[in-house]
């Protein structure tokens, strides 16, 4: 169903929903288990931790200090190892058999999101492991859903115009001998790398996408493709999400002093949506029962352009603040976004323009996965976020009540 659906509709879904919930956590997996266990009445949630359980913990500790211990007190989730690379997904053998008679659905947002991997790797963490979970969760009995995240970059070598949401033939011609090479215990060296694509990560995704939706199986697949992920508008706390882990950050920080007065003139949009504004979409999905591709991007929140952007910095931080910024020592990430996306060629860059209408009919939700709360200020979240970005970026105490 892709139409309006009342709060009371959707939140009905979740009463018998026993969802297995891989990437937990990271920055959209811990969102997502923050909702299932506190804004939506969900049945059991089986987070997948990969090592220990007590590692898993002391990450969530670090994320989200103040809502771990209340997500974990509500008794719906079950904390079980795992690791996707291995047979039988590294399961326990009791806990495979419990969670074969209980899983309903399966979100999928583990993933390694490095840009530096080679293909072969990232195909193997990327790939390999996805279509393993597929296969294993195949054979739970009441499994009806399964959510894979990919990302709005497989597109990235299209030449511009409107991405539509489905699946996209790759740059170059590949026979689904090619394709096999993604498949769990497939040698992945055999593969080479298009550089058509930005990075081998999204070569990867693009793999996957097409092994997923060539299953043959009764369970409804729909793949999400996000735009770059930002800070929570909301939830589960304002401006929630790893510094590290935000491309918008390691983007800013690709840029130089003397490229200040380029960038603010930069009128194109930049493609991000708030965290919890993806987990929502992705949440609202499941409940419809929504299959192929969907994209999560900025039309579905807020567009903004560089030029927007660098105004909005201007009026929470001084030009000082802001040159002192440029100044600091870059991540190895955001030379590869330099390298990659150099300033002098940004008009050869295409332009696009992103379908996300099987989203469109959430703008009107309300409740608890509302995709933005009633009273947000876009705006102001920025320029909250502008000045937590700059302490950050720059290691500032965060008692520095300047920025807060």
């Amino acid at each position: 169903m892709e139409g309006t659906m009342p709060a009371n509709e959707y939140v009905r879904h979740f009463e018998n929903a026993v969802v297995l919930l891989t990437g937990a956590t990271g920055s959209l997996g811990g969102c997502l288990l923050y909702k299932l266990a506190l804004r939506l009445p969900t049945k059991k949630i089986y987070a997948l931790c990969r090592g220990s359980v007590g590692e898993s913990v002391r990450k969530w500790e670090s994320t989200m200090p103040q809502q771990i211990d209340e997500i974990l007190d509500t008794g719906k989730v079950e904390l079980i190892t795992g690791d996707l690379s291995k047979p039988g997904l590294g399961l326990n053998p009791a806990i495979r058999e419990e969670m074969r008679e209980e899983v309903t659905a399966v979100i999928n947002t583990a993933a390694n999101i490095s840009l530096v991997e080679e293909l072969k790797d990232s195909v193997r963490d990327n790939c390999q492991t996805a279509i393993a979970l597929f296969q294993e969760v195949s054979e739970f009995r009441h499994v009806r859903h399964f959510i894979q995240f990919s990302s709005l970059a497989v597109n990235a070598f299209l030449t511009g115009g409107l991405i539509e949401e489905r699946l996209y033939s790759p740059p170059r011609t590949v026979d689904e001998e090619d394709d096999r090479l993604g498949l769990p215990g497939a040698d992945s060296s055999k593969l080479q790398y298009d550089d058509r694509y930005p990075w081998p990560y999204v070569q990867a995704k693009h793999m996957l996408e097409r092994l997923l939706l060539r299953q043959s199986s009764s369970i409804s697949i729909l793949i999400i493709r996000p735009a770059a992920i930002g800070p929570a508008i909301a939830e589960p706390f304002p401006l929630y999400g790893p510094d590290k882990a935000i491309p918008m950050h390691s983007l800013i920080l690709c840029f130089s002093v003397s490229d200040l007065g380029r960038v603010a003139n930069i009128n194109r949009p930049f493609e991000e949506v708030p965290v919890d504004l993806v987990a929502n979409c992705c949440l609202l999905h499941l409940a419809s029962g929504t299959t192929g591709v969907v994209h999560c991007a900025s039309e579905l929140y807020v567009r903004q352009t560089a030029v927007e952007l660098m105004a909005t910095a201007r009026q929470c931080i001084t030009p000082l603040e802001i040159a002192e910024l440029f100044r600091t020592p870059r991540a190895s990430t955001a030379i590869l976004w330099q390298n990659k996306y150099r300033l002098d060629n940004i008009d050869d860059v295409p332009v696009f323009e992103v379908d996300c209408s099987r989203s469109e009919w959430q703008k009107q939700v309300t409740g608890p996965l509302a995709l933005r709360p009633v009273d947000h200020d876009p705006q102001a979240h920025l320029q909250r976020r502008i000045r937590r970005m700059y302490r950050a970026l720059l290691g500032r105490n965060r008692s520095d009540n300047r920025y807060p």
